[in-house]
């Protein structure tokens, strides 16, 4: 993980290849702002970078729902 501190707060670069996919949610507790970068001009990852975001905010949605017994 790439990070810096801004005058905002700490700003992060996670990467996207996929054995770095399973440690984001590692990162993503107390996150305000994500920010998903995709290449377009890769049309083959472009389902990938799709099916990876649902999933992450699938996760979310879930885990929120479960902190404040919402589900």
């Amino acid at each position: 993980m790439v990070s810096r501190l801004t005058k905002s707060g700490l700003l992060g670069d996670v990467g996207g290849q996929k054995t770095l996919r399973t440690y984001w949610k590692n990162y993503f507790e107390k996150t305000d702002t994500l920010i998903w970068v995709v290449d377009a001009t890769d049309r083959q990852r472009l389902e990938d970078c799709r099916n990876e975001l649902a999933g992450l905010l699938v996760e979310e949605v879930r885990l929120y729902c479960y902190r404040f017994r919402l589900c």
